[in-house]
């Protein structure tokens, strides 16, 4: 059950929220001669307060501290930009987005989106996707399990906590338009990017399963078929890195046909020190793009792209942050040191190291290493009114990660992984503007095919010691399973946005999918009660049709309204534990799709006269049949299984802001505030072990109450002609859970941080020098981790990165 919200006075709440402040400058200035062309209504206090006070009662007076710095901010933005409004022409940059398949101003979408241009990924020294999560409300980013480059993605609370490769992800990440059908890799390269849009609430409609919390665009660069041009650019840093990044666009045939290459690579040492030299953390990345555009004729055209991706590093930054010697197989591990059985010492709280940026771990085979190639062909038909699009693509995959688990001089467990795969997706596109320009219609029809091929093993060399019946269970632990899966999706998609009157619009929205997905899981354990191998293979089929509607409605020429109900759907799977029934049979045991509701109300304006940006979002969503890893007991074998299956339900309820103003023709500032209440609706346990799994009333994973940031930005002509820019960024998140049993256990998650960033460049002709630092307050965080109480009896932490300088010169020619 929602715990009620506290009733508070409106006069407290004014005195210490961020709409107070905000409401109180707007409803100022409603009186003076810079008016906003907005009803007075929108700015009633009393009337936004009640509102805000009812959704999320008292959770919004834990932060009034940081409300008030937030409204005040607001307020300033605004006051600055309307005292320079009479006399300043300057406003804020237009960004043209895709976030609806349509080529449309950022403030005529009625999707809440943050989008990054190439100018400002390179202004906030950004390399890869992580980092877009400090200035995005309500996303999250870690790195997922033992892979480094592996990504965990949630966007209002939801995603997917687990790496496992048959378990569907719970955001959609696509570069170029093709959806990345696994985390493994997720966190790759930038390379040659045109823009970056992150899309909050559910994206069924248009993007299709695991889009539930959101989606990410990434959008490459377009060859250009009318000049020659290119950069280069040099970076010189902390913990020896140099990165290396050109690119280069070469017109064949004037007007019509253009090639653009493009290379990228990146080595910096390891931050987590190791005993053997090794550093975690470490980064050795590679890549490559080539792409031709060719003008077929006056109505059509062929993109055509080919990429490669390799990441190579000497494991991920994980340190020990507790061990348990009474676990499962630290106290069979050290049952055989003290029965003189193999040499010692045991295996104690201190055998790790207790520095969180060391770690006594020595494993040769720490690495983790990432190979990607795909190829990616656009061809579009222009008929008029009508734009047809047809998008293919073909990728394979191959990578492995290695885990020292016991971070220990010891060999006491040691685990290896690898993925190998590859996809092909086929997607046929129509867009039209139709009904007297009254009517944008998008359509589609969608098929990928995904086949892959996982295997994993865990244990220690120590195994080949005869040991058995001595303490015979340790071999319990000298484990393996693999998965192959084929995976086959179709869908059809249509949205159309129709024109009620000048002011007033409607969109209705509908995608039918279908996924069948067929698995073959083996299992390999030392046990005596079970066979030292065992294997079965299944079949699912899921299906689900995702409505979409929203209302728009335009107060004036810079003011726009919306309201927005959709449904979102995450694909079933089929669990890899084997299983056996009473005759012996072995199988596997399928779970079925998550689905969720959104309710989205939100505003985009731009005010005085182009110079402030105000986008706000508020939103519910309600969550059904959540996949959660549990244990079972099988009977027939007298085994422990882990698994999948559908608990629970959960609902998150929140809103966004994201402000940006021109305080002078100079002078920028932005600022980005995301509220999150998040909660299970029940209890679900684990019935043989009788863990809690999930906590009614908890917080769900990576769903921070409290995340926002500021950005400063300056830039002062020199008398020379040349220019200089200063910059600094500060994003602060609260405190939150990296899994649900983060409820039971408060090891399994992390406190709230956060993180200052600064830059100064200098621009002179085709030239630009930055001097930049990151994490310059050298803030200690942990970007994920995972508590295995039980049998390894440790806790692992992915360290974030410490401070870091750096200087970067790019040259354009």
């Amino acid at each position: 059950m929602r715990r009620p919200a506290r009733e508070i006075p409106v006069s407290q709440f004014g005195h210490a929220g961020i709409l107070v402040l905000v409401m109180n400058c707007a409803d100022w200035l409603s009186n003076t001669k810079f008016s906003l062309p907005i009803p007075r209504c929108c700015f009633r206090i009393g009337f936004w307060i009640r509102i805000i006070q009812n959704a999320f009662g008292d959770k919004i007076m834990r932060h009034s501290r940081i409300l008030r710095l937030f409204g005040a901010v607001g307020a300033l933005l605004l006051g600055l930009a309307l005292v320079q409004t009479a006399s300043a022409q300057a406003e804020l940059e237009e960004i043209i987005v895709t976030a609806q398949k349509r080529e449309q101003s950022l403030q005529d979408v009625p999707v809440a989106v943050t989008a990054f241009t190439s100018e400002e990924l390179a202004d906030r020294t950004i390399s890869n996707l992580f980092s877009i999560a400090e200035s995005t409300p309500n996303l999250q980013i870690g790195t997922s399990g033992t892979g480094s480059q592996n990504a965990i993605v949630f966007i209002r609370g939801i995603g997917q906590t687990s790496n496992r490769v048959n378990l569907d992800q719970g955001v959609g990440t696509y570069v170029d338009g093709i959806y990345r059908t696994n985390v493994w890799g997720g966190l790759f390269d930038l390379l040659d990017v045109e823009r970056i849009e992150v899309l909050r609430g559910p994206q069924g409609t248009l993007y299709g399963k695991n889009a539930l919390g959101g989606a990410i665009n990434v959008i490459s660069k377009r060859p250009s078929t009318a000049e020659t041009g290119g950069e280069v650019s040099v970076t010189l840093g902390s913990y020896s890195r140099v990165d290396g990044r050109a690119s280069v666009n070469i017109p064949l045939i004037q007007d019509q046909l253009a090639i653009q290459l493009s290379a990228v690579s990146r080595n910096a040492d390891g931050y987590i020190e190791t005993p053997n030299d090794k550093d975690f953390g470490s980064q050795s990345n590679t890549g490559f793009r080539i792409a031709a555009l060719w003008n077929l004729s006056d109505t059509a055209t062929w993109l055509l792209s080919a990429d490669q991706m390799s990441t190579d590093s000497n494991g991920s930054p994980i340190y020990h942050a507790w061990v348990n010697p009474n676990a499962r197989l630290p106290a069979q591990y050290n049952a055989l040191v003290d029965g003189g059985h193999i040499p010692g010492p045991r295996y104690e709280a201190s055998s790790i190291a207790t520095d969180p940026f060391s770690s006594n771990a020595t494993d040769p085979l720490a690495r983790n290493k990432t190979d990607q190639e795909s190829v990616t062909s656009r061809l579009e038909f222009e008929f008029g009114a009508t734009t047809i699009v047809s998008l293919t693509s073909f990728k394979t995959y191959e990578t492995s990660d290695g885990f020292d688990a016991d971070g220990s001089v010891l060999e006491v467990s040691n685990n290896r992984r690898w993925l190998d795969g590859e996809a092909f997706s086929q997607e046929f596109q129509l867009n039209g503007v139709y009904m007297q320009d009254r009517l944008n219609l998008t359509t589609g029809v969608y098929y990928l095919r995904d086949e892959l091929d996982f295997g994993a093993a865990a244990g220690n060399s120590n195994s080949a010691i005869p040991f058995v019946g001595i303490v015979p269970r340790i071999r319990d632990y000298n484990t393996g399973n693999s998965i192959q899966q084929d995976l086959d999706s179709y869908a059809f998609y249509a949205s159309g946005t129709y024109s009620l009157t000048e002011r007033a619009r409607v969109t209705l929205g509908l995608r039918y999918m279908n996924e069948e997905k067929s698995q073959a899981s083996s299992s390999t354990r030392g046990r005596s009660t079970r066979p030292a191998t065992v294997s079965a293979s299944a079949k699912g089929d899921w299906s689900n049709t995702s409505p979409r509607v929203s209302l728009e409605y335009d107060l004036n020429d810079a003011t726009m309204l919306y309201v927005t109900a959709a449904q979102a759907f995450k694909s079933g799977g089929i669990g890899d534990t084997v299983l056996r029934d009473s005759q012996g049979n072995n199988f596997l045991l399928p779970f079925n799709e998550e689905t969720l509701w959104s309710y989205e109300v939100g505003m985009k304006a731009d005010w005085a006269d182009g110079r402030v940006r105000a986008n706000l979002a508020a939103f519910f969503m309600d969550y059904e049949d959540l996949h959660v890893r549990t244990t079972l007991f099988d009977p027939n074998s007298g085994s422990q299984v882990r698994t999948f299956f559908n608990a629970g339900s959960a609902e998150a309820s929140g809103f966004e802001a994201e402000l940006s103003a021109l305080a002078s023709d100079r002078f920028v500032i932005q600022a980005s505030v995301g509220f999150l209440d998040t909660q299970y609706n029940e209890d679900v346990v684990d019935e043989f072990r009788g863990d809690v799994l999930l906590v009614v009333g908890e917080a769900l994973p990576f769903a921070p109450e409290l995340s926002y940031s500021l950005s400063a930005i300056y830039s002062a002509p020199l008398a020379n002609g040349h220019e200089l820019r200063l910059r600094a960024d500060y994003s602060w998140r609260d405190e939150l859970l990296w899994d649900a049993t983060g409820a039971v256990d408060e090891r399994d998650g992390e406190d709230s941080y956060g993180l200052l960033n600064v830059s100064a460049t200098y621009e002179f002709d085709r030239w630009s020098i930055t001097a930049f630092g990151r994490n310059v307050t050298d803030e200690v965080y942990a970007m994920n981790g995972f508590v295995n109480s039980r049998v390894v009896g440790a806790n692992w932490r992915q360290r974030g990165r410490p401070a870091e300088w750096g200087l970067r010169a790019t040259a354009q020619f």
